[in-house]
């Protein structure tokens, strides 16, 4: 994507000493900015917020029949390693019932606007950076990143980014992580020399998570906060002559709400309360399936530990989890080691001082 316009672009990534606040301008080079100077900017153009990769789920799922997109994140229950009422779930794009949804923890997605809130930074967008990335890289070949501090292994396929210490890069125990066909390529050698102002030339067109709600955009909220103001400013008498305006409306509205509270538990439609209760029933099952869920891969893995304790020799390569279990990279194993290993429940794999071991759920 050309630039055809002056772009502020802010990457949050999960420390916040690693956010990145940039100034995008047609055929010149790309400005890194101080969050003082962000903010000044975004008075006039509002931010597009890249939000990192590695702390934010991309999904694609179909919906039943009889589902509504409201309750999307139920199909996501059984995928998701954390608690289904601890994180967002919002939807991306709806296409029929195909519906992409992006997925993260509720209290960082807090912390991400009430960081740019605290500095007076107006938002235009806010994007799943792993979305340009997806844009700009098309290739079937995963890529890996390399910036001056760390590595990332971007996967097209999956639409996940894996962040890896520099010092991974050449030990044994990060090969079986690094496809053999990525294609590894220097931050300092992309457009604009650095990472963000590449990512910012493939943001898709509409994507916002959180879009400002159309109320915030009519005219009389700015009417209505004058007023309150000019109503803070009246004085001593204005005040007098207005209390038994406002103490008539505290009554009227006493009475609404008294009328409200004794209406007859008869008049309550049966029906919605039925269907509430049957919602309600149908998530705590959810729920406690997914506790039950999580528990067997908690144990499983305690297991796999108990027996590499004695074994320091052993070294964990890579570990997945997913809706069908849990698996393990194992390196350094002995042919001794193989006997021992086999007594835990699951199917193993030996080649070459290597091991796979994976346990279905």
């Amino acid at each position: 994507m050309k630039l055809k316009q002056p772009l502020l672009v802010i990457r949050l990534a999960v420390d916040s000493s690693q956010d990145e606040y940039w100034w995008l301008e047609p055929n010149a080079p790309a400005t890194h900015l101080a969050v003082e100077q962000a903010a000044s900017f975004s008075k006039t153009s509002p931010a597009l917020v890249l939000l990192d990769a590695a702390a934010i789920r991309l999904d694609e799922v179909t919906l039943p029949l009889g589902v509504k997109v409201t309750e999307a994140a139920l199909l996501l229950e059984d995928q998701i390693c954390q608690s289904i009422e601890d994180v967002l779930v919002l939807v991306l794009e709806k296409t029929g019932r195909q519906v992409k949804l992006a997925t993260l923890a509720s209290q960082l997605a807090t912390k991400w606007q009430q960081r740019l809130a605290d500095n007076n930074i107006r938002v235009a967008r806010w994007i799943p950076e792993a979305l340009c990335l997806a844009e700009l890289w098309q290739q079937p070949a995963p890529l890996l990143l390399v910036d001056e501090q760390q590595a990332w292994l971007w996967q097209t396929e999956q639409q996940s980014v894996l962040k890896l210490p520099l010092a991974w890069l050449n030990a044994e125990q990060a090969a079986p992580l690094l496809a053999a066909n990525a294609q590894k390529m220097n931050v300092k050698d992309l457009p604009q020399q650095a990472l963000v102002p590449w990512l910012a030339t493939g943001i898709p067109a509409k994507v916002n998570l959180w879009p400002e709600s159309w109320l915030n955009k009519l005219p009389i909220k700015n009417l209505l906060a004058k007023n309150l103001q000019q109503a803070l400013q009246l004085t001593p008498k204005q005040w007098f002559l207005a209390t038994p305006w406002l103490l008539l409306v505290v009554v009227l509205m006493s009475q609404q709400t008294f009328t409200w509270l004794a209406k007859p538990a008869s008049e309550t439609n049966k029906a919605d309360i039925k269907q509430q209760l049957e919602h309600l029933n149908r998530r705590l099952d959810n729920y406690t399936n997914h506790l039950n869920y999580q528990q067997q891969r908690i144990d499983a893995w305690q297991n796999l530990l108990s027996q590499l304790q004695s074994k320091q020799h052993i070294q964990v390569a890579a570990m997945q989890l997913d809706e069908q279990g849990i698996k393990a990279e194992l390196v350094g194993i002995k042919p001794a080691d193989q006997t021992a290993l086999k007594t835990l429940d699951g199917r193993w794999r030996f080649a070459d001082e290597q091991a796979t071991w994976e346990l279905k759920l």
